[in-house]
């Protein structure tokens, strides 16, 4: 991850940039260091794993994770 960038950082722009798509995402939330959990805009929830991911590899995890 770049330099001085939180992970909670990327996760928040990470969620605010999903909500634009058409997928009916509401939010990404960072629930600890190794989980964030993806909202969508009817109240379902899904929790990824995120435990010693780069910057890149979040993404794509919580990208693998939009399918539902």
């Amino acid at each position: 991850m770049k330099a001085g960038i939180t992970k909670e950082q990327l996760v928040k722009s990470l969620g605010e940039t999903l909500s634009l798509t058409r997928e009916g995402i509401s939010h990404l939330e960072l629930k600890d260091n190794d989980t964030v959990i993806i909202h969508w805009n009817h109240g379902y929830t899904r929790e990824v794993n995120i435990h010693m991911d780069s910057g890149l590899e979040i993404m794509k995890d919580v990208l693998k994770n939009i399918d539902y």
